[in-house]
């Protein structure tokens, strides 16, 4: 059998106005192609499909070995493109369609580029920041690899799509890219240690100065997925973008909306798998209220037009 690459399927789902309609399953599996030989890979996806009705799958790559194997070259992602272009051609008549799961993202392990640095001064060993213009190209132009080679029905983008959420942090990137944009947005430099106490003292704690910092996370990512959609545009214009929420979305200034549209741009309809399950924690039980309501309020709450999927964790 196929390994996915997390216990996790998607659901699509529907909102008009404020009332969501009944959702419609058709789930997109995320499947590790690349984890067996490409003959038992496609054998165990045509499995999937006649023993669970399942046709939608998300083929993952380039995968979290790279945060140990090293920052990975344009090859990783042809490679992807190939084994979907291979499975594609082998599941024809099966109605089977293939996409592509984008994950790492900004994970993508120890670039050449300005790394994520923390409020507190760490720098990130495996996430680059989005305002290097190296990395950004590099990522714009490797989804894009893959939409001109593969076409894939639709790329997820992993949810590391994010600044706030990376081991260690909790207030998006402080490195010195980010505080010279802030510079800009503020009137005056502000230094990393002003900013903490800023942010986190009770007794001295910012709440405008908090909004325009996570004002400009969300831009940084919005600027990101524009520039993405930007290339994908020049090779694959049909192709579909979807954001994988992060849970950490709301401390980047509730980026969801502003990114799955800068995604979609003027030609495809946005897309977003609603974050809705916990994952290594010793009070996962605990917090499953608050991750499904989260889930819920993001559901009634992101636009009428946007395609939904639920994050189910089996």
């Amino acid at each position: 059998m196929g390994k996915c690459a997390f216990p996790i399927i998607f659901t699509g789902n529907q909102a008009k106005g404020n009332t969501m309609m009944t959702p419609r399953l058709d789930p997109i599996m995320p499947f590790e192609f690349s984890a067996g030989d490409p003959e038992e890979m496609v054998a165990a996806m045509l499995r999937i499909r006649r023993d669970y009705g399942i046709r939608r799958f998300a083929f993952t790559g380039p995968g979290i070995g790279v945060r140990i194997a090293g920052y990975p070259s344009d090859d990783a992602y042809r490679e992807i493109a190939a084994d979907i272009l291979l499975a594609r051609e082998a599941a024809r008549n099966d109605g089977i369609e293939i996409g592509w799961w984008c994950a790492p993202t900004l994970k993508a392990g120890n670039s050449p580029y300005q790394h994520l640095v923390d409020i507190g001064g760490g720098a990130s060993p495996i996430s680059s920041c989005p305002l290097d213009p190296g990395f950004a190209g590099d990522l714009a132009r490797r989804v894009a690899l893959v939409a001109d080679r593969a076409r894939p029905f639709m790329s997820l983008l992993e949810d590391d799509f994010q600044l706030s959420n990376h081991p260690g942090f909790v207030l998006g990137c402080a490195c010195p890219l980010h505080l010279a944009r802030f510079a800009l947005l503020a009137g005056r430099e502000y230094s990393r240690e002003e900013l903490q106490t800023a942010f986190s003292d009770p007794e001295r704690f910012n709440p405008e100065l908090r909004r325009l910092w996570a004002g400009m996370a969300r831009e940084t990512m919005t600027g990101l997925a524009g520039r993405i959609r930007a290339a994908v545009d020049r090779v694959a214009p049909k192709t579909r973008l979807c954001l994988c929420q992060p849970g950490g979305a709301d401390w980047d200034g509730d980026l969801t909306g502003a990114v799955a549209r800068a995604f979609a741009g003027p030609d495809t309809r946005p897309a977003v798998r609603i974050f809705g399950a916990q994952y290594s924690s010793p009070d996962a039980g605990r917090a499953i209220p608050g991750v499904l309501g989260h889930t819920l309020y993001s559901a009634r709450h992101l636009p009428a037009d946007f395609e939904l999927f639920h994050e189910t964790d089996t």
